[in-house]
């Protein structure tokens, strides 16, 4: 890579560092592990590949399965594959319906969630960064791996209202080399896959972790992973606060180009999301709520669509209105209204039972 960590007590209890640079449980780590009390092993949750709004949670409730079961997964990285093959097909084909899916995503389990956000919205900006087949396989199982070793802490954290303790600190830095060395023990070895997971929360000014890499020390991929993840996390709701304003997020994002962020990346992201992404409720100009349904070529003026009292809808086009969104609402829309609202992305709506 190489990573320049000091070699403190804490990091040889947990890691083994070989002379590749590699990192790996130790034999007491690894004993630990297999000590804790963690859920029977039972058969994975369905796949539901039928749209991005059935196909995503479904997805989640996979990989919180396997992070559950990790790092004893037999076959690891072919089951990460078998949801990158369905995620890559249906959200290339419709990616405005991908992201209104990613925020919908229950996030009663956080990681899980979360990283499928990040691997959805990995496939939308692929034709404005131009990722190859392989850049873009390989950043995905990044997403899906990046918190495989921290899946349970982060999940706490997600409802945990007071400060972090030094220990939960301690093991948030060093959670993407411990990922690592869990992939290791579940026989993954593909080095580039490992460098993006270590590297994923290193930044270009040198203020990331775990080693305080700078701009050309860190692979392309794992900067790309590093912004999409923070990006990701910033729209979503916590239990301890609401989603923050899209708009000030990509304003804010827009602001750090360059010196923060690579210029490709801000525009690729501002482009495909837009001021406000598709899924999102907003209310207009003339008092009506309504949800993003569709990017256009003015990133402040999507194509939205109105839920109407009988639960039909009507798409508007902002250029044409003569109005345009006043603020986000930070409201979920309703079972309901969610089932009547996929039919703009021309999917069926979900039955009750099945919600």
């Amino acid at each position: 890579m190489p990573l320049h960590l000091p070699h403190d007590l804490y990091t040889q209890l947990r890691l083994a560092v070989t002379e590749a640079d590699e990192y790996r449980l130790t034999p007491q780590a690894l004993a630990a592990l297999q000590n804790e009390p963690r859920p029977e092993p039972v058969a994975a949750p369905p796949l539901d590949p039928r749209n991005p709004f059935t196909l995503l949670p479904s997805a989640a409730a996979v990989l919180q399965h396997l992070y559950e079961q990790a790092p004893f997964v037999g076959g690891f990285l072919a089951q990460i594959n078998g949801l990158i093959t369905p995620l890559l097909s249906i959200v290339s084909a419709a990616p405005d319906a991908g992201i209104a899916a990613t925020l919908q995503l229950d996030t009663n389990h956080y990681t899980s969630a979360h990283a499928i956000q990040v691997a959805a919205l990995i496939v939308v900006i692929r034709p404005l960064m131009q990722f190859d087949k392989a850049e873009c396989h390989v950043l995905m199982q990044a997403a899906l791996c990046m918190n495989l070793a921290s899946s349970a802490l982060q999940d706490n954290l997600d409802r945990q209202l007071a400060p972090l303790s030094s220990r939960q600190s301690r093991d948030l830095r060093i959670h993407p080399l411990l990922s690592s060395a869990w992939m290791h023990e579940m026989g993954v070895e593909d080095p580039l896959l490992h460098r993006l997971v270590c590297e994923h929360h290193e930044r270009l000014d040198g203020r990331g972790y775990p080693a305080r890499q700078v701009r050309d020390e860190i692979h392309p991929l794992s900067h790309v992973l590093q912004v999409l993840d923070e990006l990701t996390a910033r729209f979503s709701p916590r239990s301890h606060r609401l989603p923050l304003q899209s708009a000030q997020i990509m304003r804010e994002l827009f602001a750090r180009r360059g010196t923060h962020i690579e210029n490709k990346l801000v525009e690729a992201a501002i482009k495909t999301l837009g001021l406000y992404p598709s899924g999102l409720l907003v209310r207009l100009g003339n008092g009506r709520n309504a949800m993003v349904w569709q990017q256009t070529d003015k990133v402040d003026q999507p194509r939205v669509v109105l839920l109407e009292s009988d639960g039909r809808f009507s798409p508007l086009d902002l250029r044409q209105a003569g109005f345009g969104i006043q603020e986000q609402v930070v409201l979920r829309p309703s079972r309901q209204a969610s089932r009547h609202l996929r039919q703009a992305w021309g999917y069926a709506p979900e039955t009750a039972d099945t919600l």
